[in-house]
Protein backbone atom coordinates (compact mmCIF):
# COMPACT_ATOMS: atom_id res chain seq x y z
CA UNK A 1 0.00 0.00 0.00
CA UNK A 2 2.82 2.36 0.63
CA UNK A 3 4.18 1.52 -2.69
CA UNK A 4 1.03 3.09 -4.60
CA UNK A 5 0.78 6.04 -1.98
CA UNK A 6 4.52 7.37 -2.84
CA UNK A 7 3.79 6.42 -6.57
CA UNK A 8 0.65 8.29 -6.32
CA UNK A 9 2.54 11.23 -4.64
CA UNK A 10 5.10 10.83 -7.06
CA UNK A 11 3.07 11.37 -9.95
CA UNK A 12 1.08 14.42 -8.50
CA UNK A 13 3.69 16.14 -7.80
CA UNK A 14 5.45 16.19 -10.96
CA UNK A 15 2.15 17.59 -12.52
CA UNK A 16 2.30 20.40 -10.76
CA UNK A 17 5.68 20.72 -11.76
CA UNK A 18 5.20 20.74 -15.55
CA UNK A 19 1.83 23.46 -14.80
CA UNK A 20 4.87 25.42 -13.05
CA UNK A 21 6.84 25.62 -15.52
CA UNK A 22 4.33 25.81 -18.25
CA UNK A 23 2.85 29.00 -16.21
CA UNK A 24 6.38 30.59 -16.08
CA UNK A 25 6.86 29.71 -20.19
CA UNK A 26 3.62 31.95 -20.73
CA UNK A 27 4.98 34.99 -18.23
CA UNK A 28 8.46 35.07 -19.82
CA UNK A 29 6.65 35.14 -23.19
CA UNK A 30 4.52 38.15 -22.32
CA UNK A 31 7.63 39.88 -20.91
CA UNK A 32 9.41 39.30 -24.03
CA UNK A 33 6.66 41.02 -26.30
CA UNK A 34 6.13 43.84 -23.43
CA UNK A 35 10.16 44.31 -23.87
CA UNK A 36 10.43 44.18 -28.05
CA UNK A 37 7.70 46.55 -27.78
CA UNK A 38 9.68 48.70 -25.42
CA UNK A 39 12.62 48.22 -28.14
CA UNK A 40 10.79 49.45 -30.69
CA UNK A 41 9.63 52.70 -28.87
CA UNK A 42 12.83 53.73 -28.30
CA UNK A 43 14.40 53.14 -31.95
CA UNK A 44 11.48 55.42 -32.78
CA UNK A 45 12.49 58.07 -30.31
CA UNK A 46 16.16 57.69 -30.83
CA UNK A 47 15.81 58.26 -34.73
CA UNK A 48 13.53 61.46 -33.72
CA UNK A 49 16.51 62.71 -31.36
CA UNK A 50 19.17 61.96 -34.30
CA UNK A 51 17.03 64.53 -36.85
CA UNK A 52 17.16 66.88 -34.62
CA UNK A 53 20.59 66.52 -34.04
CA UNK A 54 21.34 66.23 -37.09
CA UNK A 55 23.18 69.61 -38.50
CA UNK A 56 20.93 71.38 -40.96
CA UNK A 57 22.21 72.87 -44.42
CA UNK A 58 23.00 76.53 -44.06
CA UNK A 59 21.67 79.35 -46.41
CA UNK A 60 24.61 81.50 -47.61
CA UNK A 61 23.45 84.47 -49.09
CA UNK A 62 24.82 85.91 -52.26
CA UNK A 63 26.37 89.43 -50.53
CA UNK A 64 25.05 92.84 -52.29
CA UNK A 65 27.26 94.12 -54.84
CA UNK A 66 28.78 97.18 -53.87
CA UNK A 67 27.72 100.55 -55.29
CA UNK A 68 30.28 102.31 -56.35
Amino acid sequence: MSFWKRLWNFLLSETTVDEKIVAKVTEIKKEVNEVKEAAEKIVEETKDVVAVVKPKKKRYYKPKAKKQ
